[in-house]
């Protein structure tokens, strides 16, 4: 079968999904139920089921992102993998439902808060395994790859930190558009946004792509220069 004929069969096919769905919608409205009020509910059995294996398992993203090296803790292994998760239950939506309107804005945007997430947590999982030492440590002023309490607890300070540290090479111009995207993120609430969150053309699929693409950038150069310097002290072969 050739790619057009494919295309032309997946067509055909959501004609036939899209009737069906209309039609389980009419039947319930038939039998008085006042939707989306009320629902005739279903064992999760008889929901319909997205395909296996589009939603890939944690072990993937656990390799994919060297999750395993990068995260010290098993927990927060496991919560990035199940936003990882989240993450293509969104993309599967995306592209296989034909959203409109602020629902899709909201879609977008809750889907690029998720990825933001993924991308702070990474980063802070760096700045905080970084010479990580037991107790207090006594030779935190002359060390070198230190990062001050601000930068572990921020994901921006710690990035430009690890900027200066050659983790990651990224250019002002980058570094710039990266705190856009923070802040983006960080205006989560509905009341005291500045602007209707519905009309925003702020969250749209390149910003959720370029936001994949940051993430995959950043997990490999952690991977490469920051996991080797987990758990050490620079100065102890200077003393």
């Amino acid at each position: 079968m050739s790619l057009e004929e494919t295309k032309e069969k997946i067509i055909k096919n959501n004609e036939k999904i899209s009737e069906l769905l209309r039609e389980n919608e009419d039947l319930l409205r038939g039998e008085g139920f006042d939707l989306p009020n009320e629902n005739f509910v279903v064992g999760d059995w008889y929901k319909i089921k997205i395909p296996s294996g589009y939603i890939r398992n944690t072990t993937y993203f656990y390799e994919k992102y060297h999750l395993d090296d990068i995260v010290k803790k098993w927990q927060v292994k496991a919560n990035i993998s199940y936003s990882f998760q989240l993450s293509d239950f969104y993309n599967y939506l995306f592209n296989r439902f034909n959203l409109w309107g602020s629902v899709v804005i909201i879609f977008y945007k809750n889907a690029i808060i998720n990825l933001v997430s993924i991308f702070e947590a990474l980063i802070l999982e760096c700045a905080n395994n970084i010479c990580e030492c037991p107790g207090e440590c006594q030779k935190v002023a002359a060390c070198e790859v230190h990062f001050s309490k601000g930068a572990r607890n921020n994901s921006y300070a710690a990035l430009v930190r690890m900027n200066d540290l050659g983790i990651i090479s990224y250019n002002q111009e980058k570094m710039m558009r990266i705190k856009e995207i923070i802040e983006l993120r960080n205006r989560v609430h509905i009341r005291l946004a500045e602007q209707s969150e519905f009309n925003s053309a702020d969250f749209c699929l390149d910003l959720h792509n370029e936001v994949l693409t940051l993430i995959q950038e950043l997990s490999e150069d952690i991977y490469k220069n920051g996991v080797k310097l987990y758990s050490c002290c620079n100065q102890e072969e200077k003393v």
